[in-house]
């Protein structure tokens, strides 16, 4: 069997898409707090399951929630997968003759995982302080901003930001709308373009 025969280098960027629409579904998940309902709504299972879930992520705190414990228990394996991948690549791609027909596509394919894995940091630590962002704001503004789509760019509380010219007492940044929140009221400003 040939180099050019090995799916990770001949569809690389199927091999990625596949990837990033998987990232995609669990940061979505993240962002809705998907797991942390499912640990709720089965407390009882999940309580009596505890010790043998710590057992399965010995590798992860047990110091957390159970929904963390399960958020943890399908991002860890995604990030030592995608990680292994990009080395083995490397490796790979160290061995191989600069002239060897596989090395411009062994070449491709390390930078599209080394691609992907920037894209899973990214995307990861946004959905991340998006979940963290629906704990500071009111149900009532939980219920009109809180979907899967949306990611938070910035918040005025983690930066200095003068926002007393909108009237405004914060500053939401989404990667789909700005949001500002007033006392009484939550303006919201949809766009096109600004995603990064």
């Amino acid at each position: 069997m040939s180099l050019e025969a090995l799916l990770l280098l001949n569809n690389a960027d199927y091999v990625q898409q596949a990837h990033m629409e998987y990232i995609k579904s669990y940061t979505d998940c993240v962002v809705m707090q998907a797991f942390q309902k499912v640990s709720e709504k089965r407390r009882k299972y999940w309580k009596s399951q505890r010790k043998t879930l710590q057992q399965l992520l010995s590798w992860a705190s047990s110091e957390g929630s159970v929904g963390t414990m399960l958020c943890q228990a399908l991002r860890q394996p995604l990030t030592q997968h995608v990680q292994k991948y990009a080395h083995l690549l490397k490796a790979l791609r160290s061995t191989l003759d600069e002239h060897h027909p596989a090395q411009e596509r062994v070449m491709e394919a390390v930078t599209l995982f080394e691609n992907l894995q920037s894209f899973m940091s990214q995307a990861l630590d946004q959905a991340v302080t998006t979940q963290a962002l629906w704990h500071s704001l009111s149900s009532r503004m939980r219920d009109v901003l809180c979907t899967p789509a949306h990611r938070l760019l910035q918040d005025s509380q983690d930066i200095p930001v003068v926002v007393t010219p909108l009237r405004a007492e914060r500053v939401l940044l989404f990667d789909d709308a700005l949001v500002l929140l007033q006392v009484r009221r939550i303006i919201v400003r949809w766009g096109s373009g600004i995603r990064n």
